[in-house]
């Protein structure tokens, strides 16, 4: 279908009618457009539906963008000019008009547009292809003006999660979008490629907090799903916490340290970024733990969490590539140690005596914190960072953690939700559906 299709953006309404057929009694028959998509290999067919893919979440990001324009500004004689006023000294375009945070709100509660009704037929093909997953990771941009498909993708992705709590809609697209990077990761050849290959990437940053502004714009899609995960965890603290949400990303987050750690690929990425986003949310778990208690699954989701973390403590010289990334892991445990304490005691997760993953973390911060305060003592002044550094670095030797090879875990982010889940999912994109073709 998206081979006869002349104008790209047409390609939406044929992906989306497949992806209704495809979902139609999803989990109740094995239809025949599903059998066929598991099939496919027509090569020119694929790399179309890529096409058409990346061209759809240019479509969907800017739509973002057209309400908070976060485009980077970069240096010019002009927009200094502008800067004091005089920009029409150098021919420079008037400034686009800011819209009112009130209609602001209720443009973003409409976002995503209609199209991204077509990502159930992304889904399917990413669950059941492989000759499709690969293709849509390492297809290359089709000109210079141009970035990859799954740049495009990635990027949209960021835009979506930073502003998944504003509608339910948006809430159950979110929760769709993160299966296609789940169905993605499960998959270790293509996790690999994910790992290996290197674009940019155009990351949300309409709001704070923001991640530090990269040097190098083309860098590891992997570092990307990192940092997009990364801005779902800061951007969607609500005391009515999506659960569900919050644990697939957490999952991804898993299952790419897990192929990290595997692979002994050591991954460029501001990782002092991801300890402090975790670890802000066990901070966020025990300021509001009445609330939360009252949510569905979120016990599964503080246990998820805490592997994570015990996950990273255990092995991270398998996948940071220097000493101070990890230094600063156990640095921040030291600072969360009462925070730790707390979610262990609110959330019932282990006696303080029991062999838990908590009391892993625990008990690493505490013995840092020992170390800490007897260097201290007799001294005036406080601990500068770089001291607090080599403490860490001597206290190796008798770190109470007992070094383990990664172990594959199966994440229970996708359970009993999942079906309702796609349900929901299902019925907004047959209401988007009837607006495209409407």
């Amino acid at each position: 279908l998206c081979r006869v299709v002349e104008n790209l953006l047409h390609g939406t309404q044929p992906l989306t009618l497949i992806g209704l057929l495809t979902s139609y009694e999803k989990y109740e028959v094995h239809g025949l457009a599903r059998l066929h998509s598991a099939t496919l290999i027509d090569d020119d067919i694929v790399h179309a539906v890529v096409e058409v893919v990346g061209w759809t979440c240019v479509l969907l990001r800017d739509r973002y963008v057209a309400i908070l324009d976060d485009s980077p500004v970069a240096w010019s004689v002009s927009g200094t000019l502008s800067y004091v006023g005089l920009g029409a000294l150098a021919g420079a375009k008037p400034p686009v008009a800011i819209l009112s945070d009130e209609l602001q709100r209720a443009l973003f509660a409409e976002q995503p547009g209609p199209q991204a009704a077509s990502f159930l037929t992304l889904l399917d093909l990413t669950l059941n292809n492989q000759d499709f997953r690969k293709a849509l990771v390492t297809a290359p941009a089709a000109d210079k003006e141009r970035l990859p498909a799954f740049s495009a993708l990635l990027s949209y992705t960021s835009y979506l999660f930073q502003n998944a709590y504003r509608s339910t809609r948006a809430s159950s697209y979110a929760h769709f979008t993160t299966l296609i990077l789940l169905a993605l990761i499960d998959d270790t050849t293509i996790t690999q490629l994910i790992c290996d290959t290197a674009a940019p990437v155009r990351f949300c940053r309409q709001r704070p907090p923001l991640l530090p502004t990269l040097l190098k714009p083309s860098r590891s899609y992997a570092a990307a799903i990192l940092d997009i995960c990364i801005d779902a965890v800061n951007h969607n603290l609500r005391k009515r916490l999506d659960v569900l949400f919050y644990r697939q990303n957490i999952a991804i987050l898993t299952r790419l340290l897990e192929h990290l750690i595997k692979s002994r690929t050591k991954l460029v990425h501001h990782w002092q970024e991801l300890w402090r986003s975790l670890l802000s949310f066990v901070r966020f778990l025990t300021s509001y733990p009445d609330e939360l208690k009252a949510l569905p699954d979120i016990l599964n989701l503080v246990g998820d969490l805490v592997d994570l973390l015990g996950l990273a403590l255990a092995n991270g010289e398998a996948f940071m590539p220097d000493t101070p990334s990890f230094d600063d892991l156990f640095y921040k445990l030291v600072e969360s140690g009462e925070a730790l304490t707390t979610l262990r005691t609110a959330y019932g997760l282990a006696k303080p005596d029991e062999q838990a993953p908590i009391n892993t973390l625990v008990g690493v911060s505490k013995h840092y914190q020992e170390l800490i305060d007897e260097h201290h003592k007799g001294r005036g002044t406080t601990l500068s960072p770089k001291e607090v550094s080599k403490i860490i670095k001597m206290g190796y030797d008798t770190l109470p953690v007992a070094a383990r090879d990664a172990q594959a875990t199966t994440s229970r982010s996708r359970g009993p939700d999942g079906k309702a889940m796609m349900k929901r999912v299902v019925r907004v994109a047959v209401a988007d559906a009837a607006s495209l073709v409407g």
